[in-house]
């Protein structure tokens, strides 16, 4: 992986090295990579061989996610009064300082597998 990744950083370098000298349409040819690629490499490098590595891609958490302490909070209610109704739960999480709305609690019980008021 890390031989890989040094052959990527002087693969960038060299497009670059001749983007500057020739010019990128005639780059892009050469190195069959998209005209945009390179001006978005052009517009990143600042000098520094950190700036050609590729930015992470992997998927960050949303804004309005729960937290693990609150997905916690609703996992150990459920433990200790498994037969609790979904609003007397509810009750009970808000006066523990649970913000979010009843309809959340119930999209976590089902994707944790959890259920209120079992048959």
């Amino acid at each position: 992986m890390k031989n890989n990744l040094l052959s990527n950083l002087k693969y960038r370098k060299s497009i670059l090295k001749y983007a500057n000298r020739f010019g990128v349409t005639k780059t892009s040819m050469n190195f069959s990579v998209s005209r945009s690629f390179i001006y978005k490499l052009k517009s990143r490098f600042d000098g520094s061989d950190d700036s050609l590595l590729p930015l992470s891609r992997k998927p960050h958490s949303h804004p309005n996610q729960q937290s693990i302490y609150e997905v916690d909070m609703i996992r150990n209610y459920i433990k200790r009064t498994p037969n609790i109704s979904l609003v007397t739960l509810w009750v009970r999480l808000r006066r523990a300082g649970y913000k979010r709305s009843m309809t959340t609690i119930y999209r976590t019980l089902l994707k944790l597998g959890l259920r209120t008021n079992p048959p």
